[in-house]
C-alpha cells in the first residue's frame, strides 16, 4: 500500500523562495523564441512571454501548423475532426476479426494469421446455406435463460442428408445474432492476449495468485518422480495414450515406450510443414493416427505415422474452406469414432476414420472437444451472447443433452483458449481469460468455481479411486503466469492442491533446451494422464518438450 504524503514538505524550511521566470530574464533574453513566430501560431492563443521557451521558427518551419506537424491532417488519413490516424487506419481499431466483414474483403485474409494460414470463416454457417433468423431450420429448444440444470435433449440426425443441415442452435443462442456473433475461437495452442481479465478490481490475494507470485505448496517429493522425455529444443502440443505407451506431436510425431527415458521421433515427411495442432488413435496400438493440423485439415496414418494422407471431405460445398482442425477420437465397441471442429468452430463426425465426415452437428460455435472414458463426447460452446454451455452425446452426435455453464462466457481477447475434461457426471471447463476453473460433479446440472485456480488452462481429470479426501477423480490443471513467464500443473483433490510440475524451475535445474519462444517455452498444452498399480502416470506436453510424471496416491 502507498503511504499518505505529509501535508507539508520538510524542504520548504531548507530551501529559498525563486523568483519566478518572469523575474529571472529580461524581456529580450527570453529563451528560442522569435518575435515573428507568435503571428504565425494564433490558432494556438496568444503566448506570454514568459511562456516563450523553446519555439524557434527556424526549428518550426514558416508555416508551423501543430496540426500538419502532427500529423493530424486530412491527408494522413481521416476526415477533418477524426483521430490521429497512422497510415489511413484510425487510431483504436482492432486489428482482427472483430467488426469485419469476409465480403468486404474480397476474399483476403484478415485477423491474425501466420505463413499459409487461412483466415477462419466469419460465419461458417452461411457457407452450408444455414440461416438460423430465415425461418428455414426449426427451433425446437426452449430459452432457458441461464438458468442452471435447465436439460434439453435434442436429435439432430447425423446422415448426410439435407435434414443435417436444419439444427436448432444450443441453448441460449437467439435468432438475432449479430455479424460478429460467430466470431473466430481461438486456436487451441495460440498464444493468449496480454489482458486476460477485464472488470473489476483485483485483490491482493488474486493479484498474487495471476502473477505467480502464490501457489499451493508443491507436492511431497517422495510421492513425486519428473522425467523429461525431450525433445530438445522443440515444443509438443499434444499427447494421447495407445496401449504400451503414449504418442505425442510437435513439429514431428513421437512414440513413448514403457518406461522410455526419451520420445523417439517418427519419421513423417511433410508433417512438421502443415503445423500439427492434435493428435488421436483410432485404435488401441495407435497404428491408426488422425493428425489435425493449422495448413493441412486433418490427415490419417494408417502404418503407425510413417505416412498420410488428407481426410478433408468435411470442407465439400464451403465456399471458402477452412484449414485449421482439431480432432478427438471416441473409442466405442466397434472401434472409434473420430471427431472434428474447424477454427471458427463448425464439428463433424466420422464413422470411417475421415473417409466421410457428416455435415455441420452443431449450429453454435464449438471451442473445446473431449472424449469420455466413461463413454460419449462432450463440448463446450461459448456463444457471442449469453453463457457458455456443454453438449454430450452418447450415441455419435444423432442427439445431445445440453446445459449451461452461468460462470462462463465469451471473453473479451479473441486468443482466449477453452478447455473441457469429463470423467462419467463429472466435467470441468476452463478458460486462461476466467478467473476459476468451472467444475460439475453432476453433468452440468450445477456448477462450482474454482476461484483458486487463476486463468486455468488445460485440465485432465483422472480416477485415482474413492478414499477419504475425495469421493471423485482428481483434476490436474495447467496455470500460466504471463507476467512471470511461469507454465505449472496443479493437482486437485479433496479440495487441495499442490504443485506437481513448474516447467521453469525443471528447464532451469535440468539445462533443457527449448525453441526460444519467450512467449511458448513454459506453457503447458496438453495433459493426459491413466492409473496403474497405485500411480497417475501423467503425460504433459509443454513448450520444453513432453514430461511424465509419475504420481504415487499415498
Amino acid at each position: 500500500m502507498m503511504s499518505d504524503r505529509p501535508d507539508e514538505d520538510p524542504a520548504d524550511d531548507l530551501l529559498d523562495d525563486l523568483p519566478p521566470l518572469e523575474s529571472a530574464l529580461d524581456d529580450d533574453e527570453a529563451v528560442g523564441v522569435d518575435d515573428d513566430l507568435e503571428p504565425l501560431l494564433g490558432t494556438l492563443g496568444t503566448i506570454d512571454e514568459a511562456e516563450q521557451v523553446g519555439l524557434d521558427d527556424e526549428e518550426a518551419g514558416i508555416d508551423f501548423d501543430p496540426v500538419t506537424l502532427l500529423g493530424l491532417d486530412d491527408q494522413a488519413g481521416g476526415e477533418e475532426g477524426e483521430s490521429w490516424v497512422i497510415d489511413n487506419e484510425v487510431a483504436g481499431d482492432d486489428i482482427g476479426t472483430d467488426g469485419l466483414d469476409p465480403r468486404d474483403t474480397a476474399g483476403d485474409e484478415y485477423g491474425w494469421t501466420e505463413d499459409n494460414e487461412a483466415g477462419p470463416l466469419d460465419d461458417w454457417s452461411e457457407d452450408f446455406n444455414i440461416d438460423g433468423s430465415s425461418g428455414e431450420s426449426e427451433k425446437v429448444l426452449t430459452d432457458d435463460a441461464g438458468e442452471v440444470g435447465v436439460e434439453d435433449v435434442v436429435s439432430l440426425g447425423g446422415g448426410r442428408g439435407e435434414d443435417d443441415v436444419d439444427l436448432p442452435p444450443l441453448l441460449g443462442v437467439t435468432d438475432d445474432v449479430d455479424d460478429d456473433g460467430m466470431e473466430t475461437l481461438a486456436d487451441d495452442i495460440d498464444i493468449a492476449g496480454d489482458e486476460l481479465i477485464d472488470g473489476d478490481e483485483l485483490t491482493f490475494e488474486e493479484e498474487a495468485r495471476l502473477s505467480g507470485a502464490a501457489l499451493p505448496e508443491p507436492f511431497p517429493k517422495a510421492r513425486l518422480e519428473v522425467t523429461h522425455l525431450g525433445p530438445s529444443g522443440a515444443m509438443v502440443y499434444d499427447v494421447a495414450r495407445v496401449a504400451g505407451g503414449w504418442v505425442a506431436v510437435g513439429e514431428e510425431l513421437y512414440r513413448v515406450a514403457g518406461e522410455a527415458d526419451a520420445v523417439t521421433p517418427v519419421e513423417s515427411p511433410g508433417l512438421g510443414d502443415v503445423r500439427p495442432t492434435t493428435v488421436c488413435p483410432l485404435d488401441s496400438e495407435g497404428k491408426r493416427l488422425a493428425v489435425g493440423t493449422r495448413l493441412s485439415g486433418v490427415l490419417v496414418s494408417e502404418d503407425a505415422g510413417k505416412s498420410f494422407s488428407p481426410r478433408n471431405n468435411w470442407s465439400q460445398g464451403r465456399s471458402d474452406p477452412e484449414v485449421a482442425f482439431f480432432v478427438r477420437a471416441e473409442r466405442h465397441a466397434d472401434g472409434a469414432r473420430l471427431w472434428g471442429r474447424t477454427r471458427s468452430g463448425a464439428l463433424f463426425r466420422s464413422e470411417d476414420y475421415g473417409e466421410s465426415w457428416s455435415s455441420p452437428l452443431l449450429l453454435a460455435p464449438v471451442a473445446a472437444l473431449a472424449d469420455d472414458a466413461k463413454g460419449g463426447v462432450v463440448v463446450l460452446s461459448v456463444p457471442a451472447k449469453g453463457p457458455a454451455q456443454t453438449a454430450r452425446s452418447d450415441d455419435g452426435g444423432h442427439a445431445w443433452t445440453m446445459r449451461s455453464v452461468p460462470g462462463l462466457r465469451r471473453s473479451t481477447e479473441s486468443e482466449t483458449e477453452y478447455h473441457i475434461a469429463a470423467d462419467g457426471p463429472v466435467l470441468v471447463v476452463a478458460s486462461d481469460g476466467h478467473r476459476g476453473a468451472q467444475v460439475s460433479d453432476d453433468d452440468g446440472q450445477s456448477w462450482t468455481e474454482v476461484g483458486s485456480l487463476p486463468t486455468p488452462g488445460a485440465v485432465c481429470l483422472v480416477d485415482e479411486g474413492r478414499d477419504q479426501a475425495s469421493e471423485g477423480p482428481t483434476l490436474y490443471v495447467a496455470l500460466f503466469f504471463q507476467g512471470a513467464d511461469r507454465g505449472v500443473v496443479l493437482r486437485r483433490r479433496g479440495g487441495q492442491e499442490t504443485v506437481v510440475l513448474d516447467v521453469r524451475a525443471e528447464r532451469d535445474r535440468r539445462g533443457i533446451e527449448v525453441a526460444g519462444d519467450p512467449e511458448g517455452d513454459n506453457r503447458v498444452f496438453a495433459i493426459d494422464g491413466r492409473v496403474e498399480a497405485g500411480y497417475t502416470i501423467l503425460m504433459v506436453a509443454t513448450g520444453a518438450g513432453l514430461f511424465r510424471l509419475r504420481v504415487r496416491h499415498s
